[in-house]
C-alpha cells in the first residue's frame, strides 16, 4: 500500500481548515479500503469534530476492521478540550491499522495516543510525511515546544527600501495584488499587530475583508492590538519575549500577524523572535524616507544570507517569503 500518497491527501484536505482552527493543529484524515480511499475528514474548524470522528462517520465496523486509516497527527488522548478523545473512540470502532504522520508535540498527548491504539492490539505506523505535516502546522508547533505565539513580521517597501515618507504617511507604496495577499495572510492569524506610530499616521482597519474566508460562518477577525511605548516599556529581548508569551499564555494567542512600520521592523528584527518575514516590494523609487535601521554592524563579514521564497504579482511587485 503506497503510505504517502494517502498520508499526502490526508495533509491536502487538512489545509482546508486553514485560518478556521485557531490554536488547534489542521489535521486529516482518510479511510482506504481494498486500497481505495472510501470516506475523509478533517478538523473543519475550532471546537468542531475531529478528523478521525468525521472520516469514520457512517462507516459500519466489518467494513472498518478491513481499513487503514491515515491520521496526519496522533490521536488525541485527554479530555481537556472541547471534544471527547479520540484514540479511545478508535479502540471501538473495530479498526485495527492506523498510520500516522507525527506523534503529537503537545505534552498531554505526545506519545499517548499511539500506545492506547498498540496497546489495544491496533497496528500502528508512525512518522509518514512527518515533516511535511510539522510545516503544515508550523503554528501549531511553535506553541506547543515555546509556549510562544508564531510571529509573522510583514512589511512593505520601494526598490530603494523606503518604508514611508519622512512625515510617515506609507499609504500605499505596493498594489492591490499585494493587498489581497496581506489579506490572505492576516486571516491564518489569531491577531494583528501595529506600532502606535503607524495606527496614528494611517488608521489601519486591521481585519480580513474582499477574500472567499470572509463569508464562511465559523470565521472570526483577528484581535486587533496596538503597540505603544506608552502602554509597554518592551526595551531588552527578554521583555518582547514575556509580552508575546503573554498573548499566547493568557489570551490563547496561537499566532500574530506585525505590520510594521521602520522602527517597529528595526526593533523586533533585533530581538531574533520572528518567524517568518514578509516583505512586499514595489517597483518604484521613493527617494527621500524612512527604512529598516537595525544592526549597527561594523563590517559585512558574517552577513546571513537567507533561504527564501518569491513570487511576482502581475502588476509588478514582489513578495520575499523569509522562515527563520
Amino acid at each position: 500500500m503506497n503510505h504517502d500518497f494517502f498520508m499526502n491527501r490526508a495533509l491536502e484536505i487538512a489545509q482546508f481548515a486553514k485560518g478556521l482552527t485557531k490554536t488547534n493543529p489542521m489535521v486529516g484524515a482518510v479511510l482506504v479500503n481494498d486500497n481505495k480511499i472510501i470516506s475523509e475528514g478533517y478538523h473543519e474548524y475550532f471546537g468542531s469534530c475531529h478528523a478521525e470522528v468525521n472520516a469514520l462517520k457512517g462507516i459500519n465496523k466489518e467494513t472498518l476492521s478491513q481499513s487503514t486509516l491515515y491520521i496526519t497527527l496522533e490521536p488525541c488522548s485527554h479530555e481537556d478540550k472541547k471534544t471527547p478523545p479520540c484514540a479511545p473512540m478508535l479502540v471501538q470502532s473495530g479498526i485495527k491499522n492506523v498510520v500516522i504522520a507525527s506523534v503529537d508535540p503537545n505534552p498531554k498527548v505526545s506519545g499517548n495516543g499511539v500506545k492506547l491504539l498498540k496497546d489495544n492490539k491496533i497496528d500502528v505506523t508512525c512518522g509518514v510525511l512527518d515533516k511535511e505535516q510539522i510545516s503544515l502546522n508550523e503554528i501549531f508547533y511553535k506553541n506547543m515546544n515555546k509556549q510562544m505565539p508564531w510571529i509573522h513580521l510583514k512589511v512593505a517597501q520601494s526598490l530603494d527600501g523606503k518604508m514611508c515618507l519622512n512625515n510617515g504617511i506609507s499609504q500605499w507604496i505596493t498594489g492591490s495584488y499585494s493587498s489581497q495577499s496581506v489579506h490572505q495572510m492576516r486571516s491564518h492569524c489569531d491577531a494583528i499587530l501595529v506600532g502606535g506610530n503607524t495606527f496614528k499616521v494611517d488608521s489601519p482597519s486591521l481585519n480580513v475583508r474582499d477574500i472567499e474566508i470572509c463569508n464562511h460562518k465559523n470565521f472570526t477577525q483577528p484581535e486587533k492590538i496596538i503597540l505603544s511605548r506608552k502602554t509597554h516599556n518592551l526595551e531588552k529581548k527578554q521583555d518582547w519575549v514575556q509580552y508575546f508569551q503573554s498573548l499566547y499564555l493568557e489570551k490563547k494567542l496561537g499566532s500574530v500577524f506585525i505590520e510594521a512600520g521602520p522602527e517597529l521592523y528595526s526593533k523586533i528584527m533585533e530581538q531574533d523572535i520572528v518567524d517568518r518575514l514578509s516583505i512586499f516590494i514595489a517597483p518604484s523609487l521613493i527617494g527621500k524616507g524612512k527604512s529598516f535601521h537595525a544592526y549597527d554592524r561594523a563590517d559585512l563579514s558574517n552577513l546571513t544570507r537567507y533561504q527564501y521564497q518569491m513570487e511576482k504579482f502581475p502588476d509588478g511587485d514582489l513578495l520575499i517569503d523569509i522562515r527563520f
